[in-house]
């Protein structure tokens, strides 16, 4: 600068660089002040629509003239002839501004109107451009298009409202008329169990918590009291109670050191029969299949509440009592092939084992294992059935393992041990002849059918033999003749069969007569 400060100085003096910087000056003044006008314009066109819809009202477009307003209110501008077209399209309506004269003289707003206005513009802007092109756009249509601008700036509103009320007509009539008016009802709730099994569960502890000297009366001596004072309390408790359950839980856990396995089984049943009804919705069913005497639930409780009975418990007598009660379930769950507890509730019961002094109970319990070992599954029977080859070994299997004789000695005609199978055709031709002979020949034929099958018996071991057993003291079932035989076969069999026929022995004396086939 200080170099060429002579040539600067004499350029800024010159004239047409005054002129130069004066005009365009004067360009920019005028542009802002052109762009103001045009933004104040667009403000006032916007202040004279209607800020929300007055009524539902549908409006229709007038199709005659419209009255000429008075030249104060729209400050000489002549009404237009011909009403705009409706048809157009939003977007060229609000492209469509009045025109702007931006020397004509307006009112001054006041300072809350010009704020209200201002946020109301700042709120719609982005939708309406506004500029020098409106502006523009503006200057070059006819004075008689001003009124139709705003005309058309109503029209959006009244479109809107028409579309709304005619989305809401369609929605109505979508529905039908019987659910339109009706109100809706609330989705009932699912039901709920009365207990859980935890409930059932904390409630059976907290009882026999509350028992008076519990841990040291649960003997044999005192079993049968405290089973009566349970059974009190389930009565007083009412039917279907939870001190009910818990009642009738205790008194089946004792019911193992004083009661018959078949009292023990009546309890369980009972007990589940209780259970499923208590823990059930009422909106459900009870299934049936849980009411079978051998049912998966009814196994549960009983092989649990064994195990309850055996935390008790320490004495010796005790132990052997239960052991000989294992042995009892155990036998049963074979013959009702109940595979996938058989295994389980054998590995509990052998700790029992080291602890017992019941030899023949030991005994008995090893034969039961080693028949766990060799019982067929239902399946592996269905493919026997199926199969004339192996009819002779499924007989056997049928009469040796599951007691099933009126099933399995027509089969093990056809088996291959020849003692089993002549005595099985005898059965058979005797079965086909009872009905031509009369009662004392058909019973002496029966009587030495059963002999014959109780000599055959010591030929074979364990359960096998104990099976055959059974067979022969049914058939001398009712025959005074052979009562010695009926003894001797008697003290062969296994004690925890015994014992089961001590009671049916018992119970025929009191009242009807009890057939030994129910042991099957």
């Amino acid at each position: 600068m200080r170099s060429h400060r002579g040539a600067w100085k004499r350029w800024m003096t010159e004239v047409r660089t005054l002129v130069g910087l004066s005009i365009l000056c004067l360009s920019a003044t005028f542009y802002l002040a052109y762009w103001l006008g045009a933004r104040k314009a667009n403000q006032s066109t916007l202040a004279t629509q209607p800020a929300e819809p007055i009524g539902s009202v549908p409006v229709e477009l007038p199709t005659t003239q419209l009255d000429v307003p008075t030249n104060e209110e729209l400050n000489d501008v002549n009404t237009p002839d011909e009403i705009p077209d409706a048809t157009a399209p939003p977007e060229q309506m609000i492209a469509v501004a009045p025109d702007v004269e931006t020397t004509e003289k307006k009112p001054e707003p006041n300072v809350d109107t010009e704020l209200a206005e201002t946020t109301r513009d700042d709120a719609v802007e982005p939708m309406n451009p506004s500029g020098p092109a409106v502006a523009e756009l503006a200057s070059e249509m006819p004075d008689d298009m001003d009124d139709a601008a705003e005309s058309v700036a109503e029209t959006p509103a009244v479109t809107e409202m028409a579309m709304a009320e005619t989305l809401e007509a369609t929605n109505k009539a979508d529905i039908p008329e019987d659910i339109a008016g009706a109100p809706v009802t609330p989705t009932p709730e699912p039901e709920k169990a009365r207990f859980t099994e935890i409930e059932i569960s904390e409630a059976t502890q907290e009882l026999w918590d509350e028992t008076e000297r519990a841990t040291r009366r649960f003997r044999l001596t005192e079993a049968a009291g405290l089973i009566d004072q349970w059974e009190l309390i389930a009565e007083l408790a009412g039917n279907g109670s939870l001190e009910h359950l818990a009642a009738m839980h205790l008194s089946l856990r004792a019911s193992w050191l004083v009661e018959p396995f078949e009292t023990t089984h009546r309890r369980a049943q009972d007990l589940v029969a209780h259970t499923a009804i208590a823990t059930t919705p009422s909106s459900e069913t009870v299934s049936e299949a849980s009411q079978e005497p051998w049912s998966d639930p009814v196994v549960r409780q009983l092989v649990e509440s064994w195990r309850d009975c055996r935390q008790t418990i320490s004495t010796t007598d005790h132990l052997n009592h239960l052991l000989l009660q294992a042995n009892a379930l155990l036998d049963q769950l074979i013959l009702n092939n109940k595979n996938q507890w058989c295994a389980s509730f054998g590995f509990d019961v052998e700790k029992l084992v080291p602890f017992a002094t019941d030899e023949q109970s030991q005994n008995e319990l090893n034969d039961l294992l080693a028949s766990i070992k060799t019982m067929p599954t239902e399946m592996e029977l269905d493919r026997m059935r199926q199969s004339e080859t192996s009819a002779g070994v499924l007989g056997r299997t049928l009469c040796l393992q599951l007691r099933r004789w009126d099933d399995g000695v027509p089969l093990m005609c056809k088996a291959s041990d020849s003692r089993l199978a002549s005595l099985a055709k005898a059965e058979m031709l005797w079965r086909e002849d009872a009905d031509n002979l009369s009662d004392g020949e058909a019973a002496e034929a029966r009587g030495k059918l059963g002999v014959r099958w109780s000599k055959i018996a010591s030929r074979y071991d364990g359960r096998d033999a104990a099976s055959i057993r059974l067979h022969a003291l049914e058939l001398l079932d009712g025959l005074e003749s052979f009562a010695n035989d009926r003894s001797e076969i008697s003290e062969l069999l296994p004690s925890y069969v015994t014992a089961s026929l001590s009671e049916a022995a018992a119970a025929q004396s009191l009242s009807a007569p009890v057939r030994l086939s129910r042991l099957r």
